[in-house]
């Protein structure tokens, strides 16, 4: 029975055998495994990256992949479970902090107070989404008193100020 189990795996094995040969750490099993999949995990990972991170996360998933596979319950669910890892990494990606580099200058002739410069300490310190809101408000003329009588709840609703006192409605 051996023998044709052997033989079955050589001829054209399913990815369930192959992750079966490959917990027995047979590296060409997981080699074909790669070979097989590879495009479909670049496919799910462009869908959530960029480019250049999606290349790089492929080699990565893989190494999960790679370092997991005893945790797979179920061999012929290889793939469902390699493109939940590639998501999952692909999620990982966008949560992860990213470098900007701020100015060590303010662009202002005055030299910045104490304050102002622990303020921007802290403002380098926060995750890169928090930061790109602070520092471009100013450019883009941002005026959050402007913002909450134009946006605000009574907006939504049509609402309008109340007449002067003085004046009877109309």
């Amino acid at each position: 029975m051996t023998v044709n189990l052997a033989l079955s795996i050589a001829a054209d094995p399913t990815d369930a055998e192959l992750v079966v040969l490959a917990r027995d750490s047979d590296r060409a099993a997981f080699s074909e495994l790669h070979d097989r999949t590879a495009r479909m995990v670049h496919a799910v990972l462009l869908s959530r990256v960029s480019a250049t991170d999606a290349d790089d996360l492929v080699q990565d998933v893989f190494l999960t992949a790679l370092s997991r596979l005893q945790s797979l319950n179920d061999p012929a669910k290889f793939g469902p479970w390699l493109l939940q890892i590639a998501r999952n990494r692909a999620t990982d990606v966008h949560r992860r902090p990213r470098l900007v580099e701020l100015p060590e200058e303010m662009p202002s002739r005055a030299r910045p107070s104490v304050e102002a410069a622990q303020v921007l300490g802290h403002i380098r310190a926060l995750p890169e989404a928090y930061r790109e809101t602070l520092l471009d408000a100013p450019r883009r003329g941002h005026d959050r008193t402007r913002d909450r009588r134009e946006d605000g709840p009574d907006a939504r609703l049509g609402a309008r100020e109340p007449p002067p006192r003085d004046e009877a409605p109309a």
